[in-house]
């Protein structure tokens, strides 16, 4: 769901604009790092979905619905909050020996976490993470605010760092929100990260 999704709203990211809700509130911005090197927001999945399929019809394209496609694919349905901001998160994180690393993160808005993750068959870790398997990779799942981050395996020490995070980009983006208030899709370069 999150490959599918992530390529089709980069490629009419530059397309298609909306207002939304403010930005001042938006949950991806309570979860993503000061540290982070990029980050990329399709605002309203739902709005976005029906957007696409707009295009696609008058192109006389036959797509299907992008978002109930995604839905089906990843047998992600119950406890999505499909009006939500998804988000993939680049961040820098140290591996546990100590090296340096660049890592990705999945934002997925819910309602209802728990549901949103029990298709995925989840195992209980530590630290509040859980192992599950998505498109065959393993990958890893945490809920923050009312996001389920998802990291692959490679990126499980990214998204364990981000369950402690000190520092967010909450603060920082509120001078953007009048102008982020009428993206649909967007991406940030981060100096910082």
């Amino acid at each position: 769901m999150l490959r599918i999704l992530c390529g089709v709203c980069l490629a009419l990211a530059l397309c298609l604009c909306a207002v939304t809700e403010s930005q001042a509130d938006d949950p991806v911005w309570k979860v993503t790092p000061s540290s982070a090197q990029a980050v990329t927001v399709v605002r309203d999945m739902e709005s976005f979905s029906n957007k696409i399929d707009h295009v696609a019809r008058l192109m006389e394209v036959e797509a299907p619905h992008v978002l109930e496609f995604a839905m089906v694919q990843s047998n992600i349905r119950d406890g999505l909050n499909v009006t939500g901001n998804l988000a993939w998160v680049v961040r820098p994180y140290m591996r546990p020996q100590g090296q340096p690393a660049i890592g990705t993160l999945y934002l997925l808005p819910t309602t209802n976490y728990n549901k949103v993750i029990q298709p995925l068959a989840p195992k209980d870790l530590l630290g509040g993470v859980q192992s599950v398997t998505i498109e065959g990779r393993p990958a890893f799942v945490a809920p923050m605010k009312e996001s389920a981050v998802f990291a692959f395996a490679e990126d499980e020490h990214a998204l364990r760092e981000n369950l402690t995070l000190e520092a967010t980009l909450e603060a920082e983006i509120t001078p953007l929100a009048p102008w982020l208030e009428k993206q649909e899709v967007y991406f940030s370069s981060l100096k910082k990260g």
